[in-house]
């Protein structure tokens, strides 16, 4: 996006109008937003992006990074058993990526991220 925030979210309004609406562009919207660091407007388009698309794995994920910058770990950890819940996957294979990853050092030392853990 080379940090071009405004023209990207102006070319994917553009290309929503275009298609007659997608839900599926929330999850570029969210992208651009939490890129610019504007969490709850990022929140609110993965949220439409998952409540209309509840497959879309990705959109999900977008919604864990939000809840987790912003410090939100009993959303996160929902997140997480949705994970376990809707895609099959364990907490054992989620672990890696929580505790592998730099940015969520604080979230995995959470007393709710080692509860989610144990559970």
């Amino acid at each position: 996006m080379k940090e071009r925030y405004k023209e990207s979210l102006e070319n994917i309004n553009q290309l929503d109008e275009a298609v007659g609406g997608d839900s599926f562009l929330d999850f570029y919207r969210g992208n651009i937003l939490y890129a610019q660091g504007d969490l709850e407007a990022a929140e609110a388009y993965f949220m439409t992006a998952t409540s209309e698309n509840p497959d879309f794995l990705d959109a999900y994920d977008g919604l864990l990074t939000v809840y987790i910058d912003g410090k939100q770990n009993k959303k996160a950890v929902e997140i997480l058993n949705y994970f376990v819940n809707h895609f099959g996957v364990t907490k054992s294979d989620l672990a890696p990526a929580i505790e592998g990853e730099p940015s969520y050092s604080v979230f995995a030392k959470s007393k709710e991220y080692k509860a989610c853990k144990t559970n």
